[in-house]
């Protein structure tokens, strides 16, 4: 009996890391459709805070931890707004349905 459950117990763990294994790859970034929208602004100076590449991070990373693993099959973009040539925000668009 002992037996048997331990290869019950082993085909279920290795079921489950097939099927995440599968999910690892579900969404998938295409930045040939990224838009870009460019503000020109005529200060002195701007600084360069990085805040473009902050947001484009930070939903890669909630990708990459919480939408992948749901198995969720779709391609998504990024808007990049842009104040003088350099990038301040980038957002993915929500969509209605996958």
């Amino acid at each position: 009996m002992t037996t048997k459950r331990t290869l019950l117990i082993g085909g279920a763990i290795l079921a489950c890391q097939l099927a995440f294994a599968g999910m690892a790859s579900a969404a998938t970034y295409d930045s040939s459709s990224d838009k870009h929208l460019n503000v020109n602004v005529p200060l002195v100076s701007a600084p360069k805070l990085g805040t473009g590449a902050l947001t484009f991070q930070l939903q890669q990373s909630i990708y990459s931890n919480v939408i992948n693993p749901t198995g969720v099959d779709y391609e998504y973009y990024y808007i990049w707004l842009s104040v003088n040539g350099d990038p301040v925000l980038a957002v993915d668009p929500y969509k209605v349905g996958f």
